[in-house]
């Protein structure tokens, strides 16, 4: 630590001889004092602060021109095809330092490199050709392409997971069993929540076996009554009600005929009993 010291009508800040000779500094000789952060100040001899803006500037000049500047004349006219987001997807999976069109284009197919030389004639893929890639250029999807792309990927419906009927049971209330084979598999595995009359079930004219647990029956059952007091409704009406789907609400229907709380008047038609 060092003290300011007044000198007549001047402040001095006086450094150690391990300081100067650090600095390379000699009596008399000029030195740079400027600011690099409000309240941090640099001292530097005179004759290294080229050097010292070489080394601090220069790499980041350099880190820009590998960046690609974006294109203002992109424009997405056209709707990218199914084939196309998988191939801008999978080009999106590399690192951006990787995307070496001679190495990436060795990894499609023969389909997938068609696909992409389409998205190259349309503008959605460039090929940035600057600071380091100057010798092998490198795939680059513009920012308005890369934002429609990612809308699209996020549109994209994952394919719904299939449930066991006991998974169906717990996490819907409801399963409906593809024949008696399988409904008597399940049997065995409930047969205790069947007994106690947690599980209940019906076999449809159609040869499938309907099953739902009482907590979902007795929650939907009613709800069910009343809108058959507005009148007669077909299957995809009541769901629509309930805001539940149409096979769900067809294992509470064959049920609660069963029991005799509702008639099928005709096929897919109910009305109160």
């Amino acid at each position: 630590m060092v003290k300011i010291i007044k000198v007549s009508n001047t402040l001095v800040l006086p450094l150690n001889f391990e300081a100067y000779k650090k600095l390379d500094l000699s009596e008399g000789e000029e030195v740079e004092f400027f600011e690099l952060k409000p309240g941090i100040f640099i001292i530097a001899k005179k004759t290294k602060i080229s050097q010292i803006v070489k080394a601090e500037v220069e790499p980041e000049l350099q880190k820009k021109a590998e960046v690609p500047a974006e294109s203002k004349d992109v424009k997405v006219n056209d709707e990218i095809t199914e084939e196309g987001i998988n191939v801008l997807k999978k080009l999106n999976e590399y690192k951006f330092e990787l995307r070496i069109p001679e190495k990436v284009n060795k990894e499609l197919s023969d389909n997938e490199r068609k696909i992409l030389t389409g998205l190259i004639r349309k503008g959605y893929v460039t090929i940035y050709k600057g600071g380091k890639y100057s010798k092998t250029g490198v795939y680059n999807i513009p920012n308005k392409i890369y934002d429609k792309f990612y809308e699209l990927i996020k549109k994209r419906k994952e394919p719904a997971a299939v449930l066991t009927p006991i998974e169906s049971l717990q996490k819907l209330g409801h399963a409906v069993l593809e024949n008696e084979s399988v409904a008597k598999e399940i049997s065995v595995q409930l047969e205790k929540r069947i007994r106690q009359g947690e599980i209940l079930g019906v076999r449809g004219f159609d040869g499938k076996f309907y099953i739902v647990t009482r907590a979902h029956y007795l929650t939907n059952s009613e709800m069910i009554q009343g809108i058959l007091r507005r009148g007669d409704k077909k299957t995809s009406e009541i769901a629509k009600s309930l805001s539940i789907n149409e096979t769900d609400c067809m294992a509470l229907l064959k049920i609660m005929n069963e029991k005799g709380e509702i008639i099928e008047k005709r096929k897919d038609l109910y009305t109160l009993a």
